[in-house]
């Protein structure tokens, strides 16, 4: 069973991300600006590049030849490289690496190789951006639950809390730098965590 893309609404990572002020510093000798890591057929990244079309840096959207092949014509600027996240990532020290709604697909285990395969290829100035739920300690909304079940039941994954994902980055030599929230708030969508290296 294939778990389906989360939608989060309208507002997209880059509207509630200061990427001007965090991702556009210090590029000066970054070649690749952002990598979207098993991205799918390219919806964010065609988003962020209509958003910020001169862009420092290559903008490179990474998925499974199975993927990749069944792709439209992408606008140019965008550029599309044949990658399992399981392996050596082959983009080395771009300014940015990002996953949308992928580790909740996997299990702690499985979750923590993803994270490494990056991690092992971050410079220091990189960052990696991670689009996902994170569940309230408490009180939080049913169909938070629901998500979770369901992640459990058809891909022994899960929804993660804050903690969780602290402790996950840690397992794989990363920390959480901050948690940036869209104008709707943590119940009702996605939130973008800011990871780096230790």
């Amino acid at each position: 069973m294939s778990i389906p893309r989360l939608s989060f609404g309208k507002e997209e990572w880059f509207d509630f991300f200061p990427v001007e002020e965090i991702l556009f510093k210090d590029t000066e000798n970054i070649e690749v600006l952002l990598v979207d890591v098993g991205g799918g057929r390219g919806h964010d990244l065609e988003a962020f590049h209509q958003k910020f079309p001169a862009c420092p840096g290559r903008l490179i959207l990474q998925d499974l030849p199975s993927v990749i092949d069944e792709i439209p014509p992408v606008p140019s600027g965008i550029e599309l490289l044949k990658h399992d996240f399981f392996a050596t990532q082959p983009i080395k020290g771009a300014r940015a690496y990002y996953l949308r709604t992928v580790l909740h697909d996997w299990p702690d285990r499985q979750a923590k190789q993803i994270l490494e395969k990056i991690r092992e290829s971050m410079h220091k100035k990189s960052l990696l951006l991670i689009y996902e739920l994170i569940v309230p300690d408490s009180g939080h909304e049913l169909w938070h639950a629901q998500m979770d079940i369901t992640l459990m039941a058809s891909l022994a994954a899960l929804e993660r809390t804050k903690q969780q994902w602290i402790d996950l980055f840690d397992s794989a030599g990363l920390v959480l730098r901050n948690v940036w929230e869209p104008s709707k708030g943590r119940s009702e969508s996605g939130s973008l965590l800011e990871v780096g290296l230790k």
